[in-house]
């Protein structure tokens, strides 16, 4: 008998708080909605239009818009994040013309 494991696909989602959030994603999520939450309590009491009861909410939705998962990447977060290394690291491509092999590494 051989002793070889297949590892199964959703092994990273152990890891992960309740199998979606990282401590980061998690944090950020806790703390828009605390934020959302407590600018309601402060702007209920307050007599003031009701477009700024929806402005209360709009520190929620952005912190649940960046952790949201989107196929490829974790979430939305790790996606931004992506996109700016990409952008903002220095690449350096040096043609090597067509050659499938390099004269340096050539066995002979």
């Amino acid at each position: 008998m051989d002793n070889r494991f297949m590892i199964p696909a959703n092994t990273k989602k152990g890891q992960l708080i309740l199998s979606i959030f990282r401590p980061v994603d998690l944090g950020i999520a806790i703390t828009g909605a605390s934020i959302t939450f407590i600018l309601l309590i402060v702007f209920s009491n307050m007599d003031l239009p009701n477009w700024v009861n929806l402005l209360a909410v709009v520190p929620g939705l952005l912190c649940f818009a960046l952790v949201y998962p989107v196929p490829n990447y974790h979430n939305v977060l790790v996606a931004i994040q992506e996109m700016i290394h990409f952008y903002s690291n220095n690449k350096n491509y040096r043609w090597r013309g067509w050659c499938a092999v390099y004269e340096s590494t050539r066995e002979q």
